[in-house]
């Protein structure tokens, strides 16, 4: 992390992400690749890896947005599991797609949430989730990607569950129509919403 610069953004501030959140978790700045840097942590906090955001909107739609500046493959972590493990052990655990969601949460107040750097959940991940002793585990996906994905992620928890018997809830995004198209997550749109998404639209298993 030596080699890019510690400092905040206004493109993840005007996405929800406060300052004070994005200090917590390390974020950077590249300016060779003009990237912002999201630091990866294992869940003992030990780092693995770095990614990088593209910060300039008028980058052609070629260029991927996210990209990795220190190899890291999704499967090897949770993102957030480290800075949110006392929330998370015991408790019920919120399993999302990408950093931005758990970092949303994490600056309006929910800290158990996890992201799983890609919408489809691995063996690794799966124990590192039960690990947790989780009594709910909610799925809660990006809205519009098929909800045979969530289905998929369902099959790969349970194939690891041994003695936990936690209850596997996920994100029915159907449930409100004016969502669609929207590929949000159940953080974009802000704390209220995401407590009414959390209340309302989840689909038990």
């Amino acid at each position: 992390l030596d080699a890019y610069d510690r400092k905040c953004n206004k493109r993840f501030q005007k996405d929800g992400i406060s300052f004070q959140t994005q200090c917590e978790f390390g974020l950077g700045f590249d300016l060779v690749s003009q990237r912002i840097t999201i630091p990866l942590y294992d869940e003992l906090g030990r780092l693995i890896g770095v990614k990088g955001r593209i910060n300039d909107s008028n980058v052609s739609e070629d260029v991927p947005k996210y990209l990795y500046l220190h190899e890291c493959a999704a499967s090897k972590y949770l993102f957030g599991y480290y800075q949110n493990y006392q929330y998370l052990f015991g408790n019920t655990v919120v399993v999302g797609e990408s950093e931005k969601m758990v970092m949303q949460a994490y600056s309006f107040g929910e800290r158990n949430v996890v992201g799983l750097g890609s919408n489809s959940l691995s063996q690794k991940q799966a124990r590192l989730i039960l690990q947790l002793n989780p009594q709910k585990v909610i799925f809660a996906l990006d809205e519009g990607l098929d909800l045979e994905q969530t289905g998929r992620n369902v099959r790969m928890l349970r194939s690891c569950m041994s003695m936990n018997e936690a209850e596997i809830y996920y994100w029915d995004y159907t449930k409100d129509p004016s969502l669609k198209g929207t590929k949000n997550s159940p953080t974009d749109m802000g704390k209220d919403k995401y407590l009414e998404i959390m209340k309302h639209q989840l689909q038990k298993v």
